[in-house]
């Protein structure tokens, strides 16, 4: 069907439009649960079963795309053997980190933003985000959660 470039690339261009209906879907319910207006709540219910209905057709596309490809099915298979990774998760994680599977811990950390740096000001020591990495990942890993944290008494 595809080689393994064509469905890479159909899988990122699908995890991508995945993501902005997350968002687009998320927006709405915001906003739905600030409507005043029964006309426009309705609207926004509807608009929501819509994107509701476009995800579940893109997540079917992206789990075809995984099994269509022996090396991509095993890696799948992989990351649905870890506790709490579901299909959709592990699908999302291969079309969004093709690295996985190619790079150690470390290395997916520093490229998602996540890894930690010992940043050395004066006599403390404080732990902050690298910095480094694809900013996409930036909101969703969101280390650390309350921003950096002093590990001086």
């Amino acid at each position: 069907m595809f080689n393994q470039k064509g469905i890479a690339c159909l899988m990122a261009e699908s995890a991508t439009r995945r993501r902005q209906l997350v968002d687009h879907r998320t927006a709405e319910k915001n906003r739905c649960e600030q409507a005043h207006s029964t006309l426009v709540r309705n609207s926004v219910r509807k608009s929501i079963e819509g994107i509701d209905k476009d995800l579940e057709r893109i997540g079917r596309a992206i789990i075809q795309l995984v099994e269509s490809n022996d090396d991509w099915r095993g890696r799948h298979e992989r990351l649905k053997s870890v506790p709490g990774i579901g299909a959709q998760t592990a699908a999302t994680l291969r079309a969004e980190l093709p690295e996985l599977g190619w790079l150690n811990r470390q290395q997916v950390a520093a490229f998602v933003g996540v890894a930690p740096l010992i940043v050395i000001a004066a006599s403390s020591e404080v732990a902050a985000p690298s910095g480094a990495g694809e900013p996409r990942y930036a909101v969703a890993s969101a280390w650390p959660p309350s921003g950096p944290r002093s590990t001086t008494p």
